[in-house]
């Protein structure tokens, strides 16, 4: 994921060598561009976690950090950073919920 960009700067400094036109080369780079950028986004972590198995949540700023007992039941984290003021309002929801069942 990460060589794409190489990738195409590679590809477009050579369109750039055998073309007589820039704007081609150029529109290209920038659709790759937004190609990976758009890309990037789908390439974090993606799990589901048990509401079951949610031990607590700790806040801070605009970070959580998520205590949960993973597969083999024994005690692991997970720290999510930069979530916004809906997200905290719902993870906050969510751990009054489970603290009052």
């Amino acid at each position: 994921m990460y060589s794409f960009p190489f990738v195409i700067i590679c590809i477009s400094l050579f369109m750039i060598t055998k073309s007589k036109n820039v704007f081609f080369p150029l529109t290209f780079v920038g659709l790759g561009f937004a190609a990976f950028f758009y890309l990037k986004r789908e390439t974090g972590k993606r799990y589901k976690i048990p509401i079951s198995k949610i031990i607590s949540f700790d806040f801070s700023n605009d970070k959580v950090k998520i205590l949960f007992r993973n597969a083999n039941d024994i005690d692991d984290f997970e720290e999510i950073f930069k979530v916004d003021t809906k997200g905290l309002a719902i993870l906050e929801e969510l751990s009054r919920q489970l603290k009052i069942n």
